[in-house]
């Protein structure tokens, strides 16, 4: 997996550029997947915060073990227990966006995708409050990650 800062800013920017000004009167959504920590994290933070000030629901995904799960926070709508979501990998992926679909669009019927690789063990990450250094645990359990969003 790729390592470094990544430039999630000018992706957030340039979707608040470009992606919703002609969708007056729709909901309006965005999921943000980041393997890294943000090159810079105050940008990051106001592209968000821009995005939430015209009403898009914000979503984080954070891939992998090198993201600040600040970053996650600070990019996510409110409560992190609905808006983030961690996994250990890309190929996890097909596994948290039928929740989010739920999520978007509660009529949605999720389409089971037979490729898609069941998790068996998730990586919750625990975060030094002091550092905000990213801790992993892995606890054993038999659901998919769409239905464990929580992170402790």
């Amino acid at each position: 997996m790729p390592t470094g800062g990544t430039f999630t800013h000018l992706a957030l920017n340039y979707s608040y550029s470009n992606s919703f000004e002609s969708r007056n009167g729709t909901s309006k959504a965005i999921v943000v997947l980041t393997y890294g920590k943000s090159h810079s994290q105050n940008e990051t933070h106001k592209a968000a915060d821009d995005l939430r000030s015209i009403g898009v629901e914000v979503y984080a995904v954070g891939v992998g073990s090198e993201f600040m799960y600040s970053d996650l926070q600070a990019i996510a709508n409110d409560p992190d227990t609905d808006y983030i979501y961690h996994l250990d990998d890309f190929v996890y992926l097909c596994n948290v966006i039928p929740g989010i679909v739920h999520k978007l669009e509660n009529t949605a019927v999720p389409i089971s995708d037979s490729g898609c690789p069941e998790i068996t063990t998730t990586t919750s990450p625990k975060i030094n409050a002091t550092t905000d250094e990213t801790i992993s645990t892995t606890t054993e359990e038999s659901t998919s990650i769409a239905d464990n969003t929580t992170v402790n």
